[in-house]
């Protein structure tokens, strides 16, 4: 699922850190306290803007000069150059969002395959209109933004300027400057859960300074004005992943500054996390080759890993139970197929971690087709318009649910 189109998340009012509680040995989330959970409900975004009208002079501009020797003595890291700065309307800012999705996010269509698929799988209701929700609430609550491609800090015009969201995009710029955020972000939208991995870090890493700041400048945070719309309101599901990157990225990031020094994040976005396995247990997971069966010509290919299977998983499981079970997911490659087809294969690092799995997926489907499913090796399930096929063979699970609908 990719988010934004890349990490772009429209955070809201939200209890963020019940999302993490499975992961309390991370650090002491009493280290973020209420001012990590207020900074991650405003709409803090690193987005890629490359229209709109430059407003150098413009007070919401003279802000970022102002900001910009704060970040550089928290971050460590002196700017090349200096970021421009934008202004743009909000519905200039709505109208880039849409052709941005198309153009960043694999050309018109992307976005509707997705929803198909998601739809198909469950992770999202029949109701949800994905593909338009995402862009118009990423436009509702944007505060500021970098624009990765044009260097630009981009304000919208109607909103009040924030210097700690400010200094919080400035370390995008900074990130973009010694790393090369449009490389990486490339590399890492090809699936949902390097997307999700690679947010994690550039997240974690700016709202790290983002706090500093604030308690450097004794800032006051004002009292939030969030617009939500009723008929875009994010799943359970969607809902926990756009929070990832900002909670377990927080985490993360505070984990290894605490342990290797502020110094190592610039090595780790030489060589960034690509599962969110690493972010959520701090490792690398062994070597994963996948092979991809040549009879399929999926119109979307990627791969969901270990938190968006816990998501899932947790709609018929309870919630630590649905993440200790995909704690145990080696590699997984979801793919939707032309016909209204998904095909979900995914490898497990034993066999009773995959049967594991299978029983908690059949709880999933049961629940969500409301048929009773008898354990077996492999079963098929005719639920109205819909024909669902499970099959194990050792420490693989195979899903394929279609749709005559």
């Amino acid at each position: 699922m990719r988010i934004d189109p890349y990490m772009l998340f429209s955070v809201r009012r939200r209890q963020l850190l019940s999302s993490v509680t499975h992961t309390t040995n991370f650090v002491d989330e009493k280290r973020l306290g209420a001012t990590l959970r207020t900074i991650i409900s405003y709409g803090i975004l690193f987005l890629f803007l490359i229209s709109g009208s430059a407003s150098a002079l413009d007070p919401k501009c003279e802000l970022v000069d102002k900001v910009k020797p704060d970040v550089e003595a928290i971050r460590e890291l002196k700017f090349k150059n200096s970021p421009k700065c934008e202004v743009l309307n909000r519905e200039d800012f709505y109208r880039f969002k849409k052709s941005q999705y198309d153009a960043d996010d694999g050309g018109p269509g992307r976005l509707e395959n997705e929803e198909a698929a998601y739809k198909l799988l469950g992770l999202i209701p029949e109701s949800y209109r994905y593909a338009y929700c995402l862009s118009k609430e990423a436009g509702d609550n944007a505060l500021a933004s970098y624009d990765p491609r044009t260097k630009s800090i981009v304000i919208p015009a109607e909103t009040e300027s924030r210097a700690d969201i400010l200094a919080h995009e400035l370390t995008h710029a900074l990130q973009d400057q010694y790393f090369n955020l449009e490389k990486l972000q490339r590399r890492a939208n090809r699936g949902t859960d390097s997307a999700l991995a690679l947010g994690a870090l550039a997240e974690g890493d700016a709202l790290r300074v983002q706090r500093e700041y604030i308690d450097r400048k004794k800032q006051k945070i004002p009292e939030e004005k969030i617009t939500d719309s009723a008929e875009c309101a994010l799943p359970p599901a969607l809902n926990l992943q756009t929070e990832f990157p900002y909670t377990f990225g927080a985490l993360y990031v505070d984990f290894i500054v605490a342990r290797d020094g502020a110094a190592s994040l610039d090595e780790l976005f030489k060589d960034p996390p690509k599962t969110t396995h690493e972010i959520i247990h701090r490792e690398r997971p062994a070597g994963v080759v996948r092979t991809t069966e040549k009879k399929f010509r999926p119109l979307l290919s990627e791969s969901l890993g270990e938190y968006t299977t816990g998501l899932l998983l947790r709609s018929a499981v309870t919630k630590e139970d649905g993440y200790k079970i995909a704690k145990h997911l080696r590699d997984d490659e979801f793919s939707y197929l032309a016909g209204k087809k998904i095909r979900w294969r995914t490898d497990w690092d034993s066999v009773l971690a995959a049967s594991n799995f299978k029983r908690a997926l059949a709880s999933v489907l049961s629940k969500r087709f409301g048929v009773r499913i008898a354990e077996a090796p492999n079963f098929v399930l005719a639920a109205g318009k819909d024909a669902v096929s499970v099959e194990s063979v050792g420490n693989e699970v195979v899903l394929e649910i279609s749709s005559t609908g």
